[in-house]
């Protein structure tokens, strides 16, 4: 029957098979060193599954641990540490107060320094998609409308957001009249 042993470094509960009993094996959460013992320990309970069928453990092998499953696999597994908290961008752990969160907490207004800027839906130059690629926010207090995540302007963004695609449109057709030879170079 397989032992079960708890790694002194992580605390979770490992199962061994027999054949490993007295050898000293690297943890798969952690990687420290686990010694296991000779024998298995007798305050112990049999798992369920062991209890209704001695032979069923030795054929299943041990479920492997996920460190991203914050719910234990099994009950072997209940002696696990923690989970971890999630990591944010880049990363780094939060800090006091609540996460940024995409869209809520736009850059102060450049022109007058107010907050509480509102996302941009539409614009001439950019449609749907423009406003929502550069971030364009206005301010309710002036009416300027900026880039909210930096703070910038938009100005020389969206100028090449309309410049680019129009000349390789022109590109194109002009491409076109001299395959149709409408242009004879």
């Amino acid at each position: 029957m397989p032992v079960i042993v708890t790694c002194p470094s992580c605390n979770s509960a490992l199962r061994v098979r027999d054949e490993l009993v007295g050898k000293k094996l690297r943890c798969p959460r952690c990687s420290g060193i686990v010694a296991v013992p000779n024998r298995r320990a007798a305050a112990e309970p049999p798992t369920p599954r062991e209890a209704v069928n001695p032979h069923v453990a030795q054929v299943k092998p041990a479920p492997r641990a996920r460190p991203h499953q914050a719910q234990p696999v099994s009950n072997i597994e209940e002696g696990a540490p923690a989970a971890r908290p999630a990591r944010h961008a880049h990363g780094e752990e939060p800090e006091g107060g609540p996460p940024r969160r995409r869209g809520r907490d736009y850059a102060p207004c450049p022109r007058c320094g107010s907050g509480g800027a509102t996302r941009v839906v539409w614009t001439p130059w950019g449609s749907f998609y423009g406003p929502a690629l550069l971030t364009h926010v206005r301010c309710p207090k002036c009416g300027y409308a900026y880039n909210g995540r930096t703070g910038r302007s938009n100005t020389l963004a969206a100028t090449f957001f309309v410049l680019v695609p129009l000349i390789l449109i022109l590109a194109i057709i002009f491409g076109l009249l001299v395959a149709l030879r409408v242009i004879r170079l």
